[in-house]
């Protein structure tokens, strides 16, 4: 909805002060696009590329997990990706110093804006995959269990390939086709 769009621009914001505030609006120079189209099961991702001697700076936001989460997302992920942003900013990357993704810098930063340094989501993203799949979930089977696989799995599956079970170590056989 705009409303939580709105929510995310605000910390975005948030974020974005207290960056220039405690670094500078020389370190902390370009403020990010928020986009709302991730269509991976990544709560966000935060990127940055030069074109023409230009510095674009973005921020993804999954908007299914952002409409499922939104209290959650609010005060970790979209504080994640902007520590990412500021990240590139104020300690970048070059050949002889690179700076990692959830280092340091970064857990640095996270403090910085007031939250916990977290590296990984836990939101249920079986939403983003019943989508993916055209709202169908592919069920095969083994000699132990049942498993649910990806509409692009079962293409593969279904043009010859064949794949063996993790667990038990016997082939997977077709077995149906739900609808979620």
């Amino acid at each position: 909805t705009a409303e939580t769009k709105a929510m995310v621009e605000t910390v975005v914001l948030d974020c974005w002060m207290m960056a220039q505030a405690k670094w500078g609006k020389d370190k902390c120079h370009t403020k990010p696009e928020v986009r709302f189209n991730t269509k991976s099961k990544s709560a966000g991702l935060a990127g940055w590329k030069r074109t023409w001697g230009k510095d674009e700076y973005w921020i993804d936001i999954n908007p299914i997990l952002l409409n499922e989460n939104r209290a959650a997302m609010l005060e970790d992920t979209v504080p994640h990706e902007m520590a990412h942003i500021v990240q590139y900013q104020v300690y970048p990357s070059d050949m002889f110093n690179r700076v990692q993704p959830h280092g340091y810098e970064w857990q640095h930063i996270m403090r910085v804006f007031g939250y916990e340094p977290t590296r990984c989501h836990n939101y249920d993203t079986s939403t983003i995959k019943a989508i993916k799949n055209g709202g169908k979930e592919f069920h095969y089977k083994c000699n132990c269990m049942t498993h649910s696989l990806s509409k692009t799995v079962h293409n593969r599956m279904m043009g010859g390939r064949t794949y063996s079970c993790k667990k038990c170590g016997s082939r997977l056989v077709f077995d149906k086709v739900v609808e979620v």
